[in-house]
C-alpha cells in the first residue's frame, strides 16, 4: 500500500516468496511470468540433481565440480526469482488496474477499487491531529460505504493492553534542536501469521464470524454394470468466535512537540504506534493469551497438542526427521517442499552449526542449508516460545504451496472486524498539554479450518 501522505507506513503482510499472480498456461502468461516459470523450473531440477549428488557415496572430479557449480549459482538464481516475482507483481498492479478501467466486473466493484486507490491513511490520520475535525473526500466515502465511523481506518487501507499509567514520550536529551535526520524507526520482527503460518485475515461486518468445512461424506466407487450407487450424508464441522481487542496507546506533550526540532516527530510515534499493534496481533495469533482466561483471544500453539518430550539432543537426522516426518503423501504435503517448520531463534542459530558428522570432517552441509535447499523451510522468530528446560517448542506446518497459491485452500483464518479505530484525546490531560492517541482492532481467536495442517513438535536443543 505505500506510504501514507504524513509519513505513515504501513506493516507488509505479504508471504515471503509467495509470488501475487498465479500464471495462465500458454499465450496468456505474461514475458515476466514466463521468465518466473522458467526460473522456478530450474531451481527445481537444480535441487532435484544436488539431491541426486548428495546421495552419491563419493564423488569424482565431474561430479564434484558439477556439485559446486550448482551450489555456487543458487544465491544468483534466487536474486533473479525474487526480481522475477517484483516483476510479476507489477505486471499483477497493471493488470487490476486494466481490469478497473475495462475489465467485466461490476460497477460497484469497479468504483470501490477506483475509490479506494485515491485514499490515503494519512489525510485519516490527519483529521485526527486536527482534533476530531470533520473529514471528507474520497476516505470519508469509503468509511460511509463500509459502515465506519470517521475515526476508524478501513483495514484494507491499512494492513494490520495491559492497563498501565500513560507515559509520555518525551523528546530525547541529546540531538534536539539540531539539523535533525528524520526519525529511524523502532525495528520489530517481521510478521509470520499470513507469510510462513497461511493464516488469512478476511474483514468482517457485525455479529459473530462462523465457518463451515466439510467434514465427511461423498464417496464414490465403482459399480457393476447395472448396479445402483447410494448417497452418503456429508458432515460439517463449526467453527466460531466472538470479537477479541488488541489496543496501543501513545502520549505526547505539546513541549516536545516543539523541542524536537522536527515535523516528523508525531507522524513517526503514530506509524510506530501501528507496528507496534501489527506485532502484537501477530504474537497473539501464534501463542493465544498466555492467561488462558476464557475470553482471551486462542492462537495456534495454545490449539495444538503438547508431545511428549525428546530424550536425546537433537542431531542432523531429528532436524531432517523434522520434515520429513510430516509428509502424508496429500492432500497437505507431498513432499519436503510442503512442510515448514517455525521456531525460536536458537532451534535456527542450531541447525546452521549442525552438520551430519560432527567429530571428523563435519559433511559438506550443515542442518540449516541442507532444509533450505529440501524443504518448505526452516524459520526462526523472536516471538516463538523461548527453550525451557533444554526444549525448544516449535510449529510444523503442512501448506501444500501450489494449493495456497491457487486460492482452492484456507488452512486457517483469523477475522478482523472493519477497521482500526483511532481516538484522539486532547481533552483529559489539557491542562498539561499532553494529547493520548489510542488505536483498537477488533479480531478473533484463530480458526484452525484444516486442523491437521497445524503440529506441535519439539526438539531438545541442549543438555
Amino acid at each position: 500500500m505505500g506510504k501514507a501522505d504524513n509519513g505513515l507506513e504501513d506493516e507488509e503482510m505479504t508471504r515471503e516468496g509467495a509470488p501475487l499472480f498465479f500464471a495462465i498456461e500458454g499465450k496468456d502468461m505474461t514475458q515476466n511470468q514466463r521468465r518466473l516459470r522458467e526460473l522456478r523450473d530450474r531451481q527445481s531440477h537444480e535441487r532435484q540433481r544436488m539431491a541426486e549428488l548428495s546421495r552419491l557415496e563419493s564423488l569424482d572430479d565431474e561430479t564434484r565440480a558439477e556439485y559446486d557449480k550448482l551450489e555456487s549459482g543458487t544465491p544468483d538464481l534466487e536474486r533473479q526469482l525474487r526480481a522475477a516475482e517484483r516483476a510479476c507483481q507489477h505486471d499483477d498492479k497493471a493488470a487490476e488496474q486494466e481490469a478497473v478501467e475495462t475489465g467485466p466486473m461490476s460497477p460497484e466493484l469497479r468504483e470501490r477499487i477506483e475509490l479506494r486507490s485515491r485514499c490515503r491513511v494519512g489525510r485519516i490520520m490527519q483529521w485526527q491531529m486536527q482534533r476530531n475535525a470533520s473529514p471528507d473526500g474520497p476516505e470519508r466515502e469509503l468509511q460511509e460505504h463500509l459502515g465506519l465511523d470517521f475515526n476508524e481506518v478501513p483495514i484494507e487501507l491499512w494492513d494490520a493492553p495491559e492497563h498501565r499509567a500513560d507515559a509520555p514520550t518525551v523528546s530525547p536529551s541529546a540531538g534536539v534542536g539540531q539539523n535533525l535526520r528524520p526519525i529511524f524507526p523502532k525495528l520489530l520482527a517481521r510478521s509470520v501469521a499470513n507469510r510462513v503460518m497461511g493464516i488469512s485475515m478476511p474483514t468482517v461486518g457485525s455479529g459473530t464470524y462462523a465457518t463451515l468445512r466439510l467434514n465427511a461424506g461423498l464417496t464414490a466407487s465403482s459399480k457393476a454394470m447395472g448396479a445402483a450407487i447410494e448417497s452418503t450424508a456429508a458432515t460439517f464441522v463449526s467453527k466460531t468466535t466472538t470479537p477479541h481487542r488488541v489496543s496501543a496507546r501513545l502520549s505526547i506533550q505539546l513541549e516536545d512537540k516543539a523541542l524536537i526540532g522536527t515535523e516528523s516527530f508525531q507522524s513517526r510515534l503514530l506509524s510506530q504506534l501501528s507496528r507496534d499493534l501489527a506485532a502484537k496481533l501477530d504474537d497473539l495469533a501464534i501463542n493465544g493469551d498466555p492467561d488462558s482466561v476464557a475470553d482471551d483471544p486462542q492462537g495456534v500453539m495454545d490449539q495444538l497438542t503438547n508431545p511428549t518430550d525428546p530424550s536425546a539432543v537433537a542431531k542432523f537426522d531429528d532436524y531432517l526427521a523434522l520434515f520429513a516426518d510430516a509428509i502424508d503423501g496429500g492432500p497437505m504435503a507431498e513432499t519436503m517442499m510442503d512442510v515448514r517448520v517455525l521456531a525460536n531463534a536458537e532451534v535456527v542459530q542450531k541447525a546452521n552449526k549442525l552438520f551430519r558428522d560432527a567429530t571428523n570432517h563435519k559433511g559438506d552441509i550443515s542442518a540449516a542449508s541442507y532444509l533450505k535447499q529440501h524443504s518448505g523451510g526452516l524459520y526462526g522468530h523472536s516471538r516463538m516460545p523461548a527453550t525451557a528446560s533444554h526444549i525448544a517448542a516449535c510449529i510444523r506446518m503442512r501448506l501444500n504451496a501450489q494449493a495456497m497459491g491457487e486460492g482452492a485452500v484456507t488452512y486457517a483464518e483469523c477475522p478482523v472486524w472493519q477497521g482500526i479505530e483511532m481516538i484522539a484525546d486532547p481533552y483529559t490531560d489539557s491542562a498539561k498539554a499532553t494529547t493520548h492517541w489510542t488505536a483498537h482492532l477488533l479480531f478473533g481467536d484463530i480458526l484452525l479450518i484444516q486442523p491437521d495442517a497445524y503440529e506441535r513438535v519439539e526438539l531438545k536443543v541442549s543438555s
